[in-house]
């Protein structure tokens, strides 16, 4: 009995060395440096694994109007009315339909500022989901749509800058100039401000403005007159031109200023 009792006791040792070992393990793997006669795990002074932190601020820019698909005519290009799909003596259908926004003129700034005593380098790239100049058909819906091309960026302590439409337009999506003399068309998406180390911060402020449309006239693609397009024998039509929609700009802005915040994904 004395042997089976000298055994069990060894056993019971051998499991308390076991587990003492085991404990010590766990806060090392997890980059912990232990502290011998003090029994506290200290973080290291710095983890060159840190996770990224990133800034998603959204932008609208450009003016929108009431849009539409010519389903019968000039089946699939872009339309405000029925004649803007006509073929010679073909009548067009255009099939108007909800937007992503209300019709009007849209502006968007999203100021980026390094508020640290060292220099930041972060990336910036921006995701294109909403373009007027190739507007989704109207059976298409929540298309997923890739990120532009990434671009460094750098800033100094206490140094910032903006990001604007064009800048959004020409740099980080690669669209061509907006056409001289038209509207602008209008796009929306996300500007995402990436950070390879969490523990660097910037203040990224997205700043809106915009403003609506209310009534209109309809004139002509040709000279900027005043036509109708319901008469087929307005100057404008006889002459090749179309008669277009153009609204009334609505008095008064509306700005708005949003702090973005980060998420550490």
């Amino acid at each position: 009995m004395s042997q089976v009792f000298e055994a069990t006791r060894m056993e019971r040792n051998m499991n308390r060395i076991r587990a003492a070992a085991a404990a010590l393990v766990v806060p090392l793997a997890l980059g912990g440096v232990l502290v011998l006669g003090t029994g506290d795990a200290q973080a290291p002074p710095f983890n060159v694994n840190v996770k990224r932190k990133v800034y998603s601020a959204k932008f609208m820019c450009g003016e929108f109007q009431p849009i539409g698909v010519c389903i019968q005519g000039l089946v699939g290009n872009i339309c405000s009315i029925d004649s803007d799909c006509d073929i010679g003596a073909v009548a067009g259908v255009c099939d108007t339909r909800e937007g992503p926004v209300k019709p009007g003129n849209y502006q968007t700034a999203i100021n980026v500022h390094n508020p640290t005593q060292s220099p930041i380098q972060f990336t910036k790239k921006a995701v294109l989901l909403y373009d007027r100049s190739n507007p989704p058909l109207p059976t298409q819906f929540e298309i997923p749509m890739p990120p532009g091309p990434e671009v460094t960026a750098f800033l100094n302590e206490g140094w910032g800058f903006e990001i604007d439409c064009p800048d959004i337009r020409q740099v980080l999506l690669g669209l061509p100039p907006p056409p001289g003399g038209g509207p602008i068309p209008f796009i929306k998406g996300f500007v995402e401000i990436e950070v390879f180390n969490v523990i660097n911060e910037l203040d990224v402020v997205a700043a809106y403005t915009s403003h609506g449309f209310t009534g209109g006239s309809f004139v002509c693609s040709l000279n900027g007159g005043t036509c109708d397009p319901a008469n087929p024998l307005d100057p404008c039509l006889t002459a090749g031109g179309s008669c277009l929609f153009a609204p009334r700009v609505e008095e008064g802005f509306s700005p708005d200023v949003e702090k973005v915040q980060p998420t550490v994904p």
